[in-house]
């Protein structure tokens, strides 16, 4: 049975909340529009997106292969000369915070390779406004179950410390009893709850995107309503 350490997921959490509701996309203005080769662009982009990476770096590593890979298969247009502006920078900046919850193929939908300057700024703006917006709105969701972790790790470490300072009191410090507390079962609960809402909201944000996606340039009649349950 996994035994979650209360410092170390209480730290964390307060450092991810704090980072959270500070972090925003860089805005297209910020963006380098000087011409950048392969490897600045792969500089860059893990300056950009470093912060979102998780544990499996398959899904999270950019390189050029994958942005070559992106460029042959339209959801991007190629680079001027080898050299990448800022219109190439943001497209990789929504396809690389959009992959982890969507295909390529629906990126490609929504994202049309042959966008003018002027158009991927609109875009860009309107998509940095609505991942901002997204990441406050998923902190609030889970805002109920951090704050039972944080307020159950709080009296956990505690009643530790009290454990501690009793021990030192004693001529021969006494072994701990086997098993977990009731203070950790009570803060691994906790933990567990803030995993399972956290897969939960993912697992149905990601279906409810892939059904609107799929409904794009379907006329709506009786007949498709009644094939769908959902």
């Amino acid at each position: 049975m996994t035994m979650y350490d209360s410092k170390l997921i209480t730290g964390k959490l307060k450092r991810w909340e704090k980072f959270m509701k500070k972090y925003s996309l860089p805005s297209y203005e910020e963006i380098p529009n000087l011409g950048l080769y392969m490897d600045q662009v792969l500089t860059l982009m893990n300056q950009y997106l470093a912060p979102l990476t998780t544990t499996d770096v398959e899904d999270t590593a950019i390189t050029a292969a994958t942005i070559n890979n992106y460029v042959r298969v339209k959801v991007m247009p190629a680079p001027e000369k080898k050299k990448y502006l800022r219109i190439h920078i943001a497209y990789l900046i929504i396809i690389c915070t959009l992959k982890q919850a969507m295909s390529i193929s629906d990126i490609q939908a929504l994202l049309p390779a042959n966008l003018s300057d002027e158009e991927m700024q609109m875009l860009y703006y309107e998509y940095s406004r609505c991942y901002k917006a997204s990441v406050l709105f998923f902190v609030n969701e889970v805002k109920d179950e951090t704050e039972r972790i944080l307020s159950t790790g709080a009296r956990l470490l505690e009643s530790e410390e009290k454990e501690r300072e009793k021990r030192i009191g004693q001529e021969e410090e006494t072994e701990s009893e086997e098993g977990m507390s009731e203070g950790q079962i009570e803060f691994d609960r906790a933990v567990k709850n803030l995993i399972f809402s956290s897969a939960t909201i993912a697992n149905f944000s990601k279906l409810l995107t892939s059904k609107i996606i799929g409904l794009g340039g379907k006329e709506f009649t009786e007949e498709a309503v009644a094939d769908r349950t959902v």
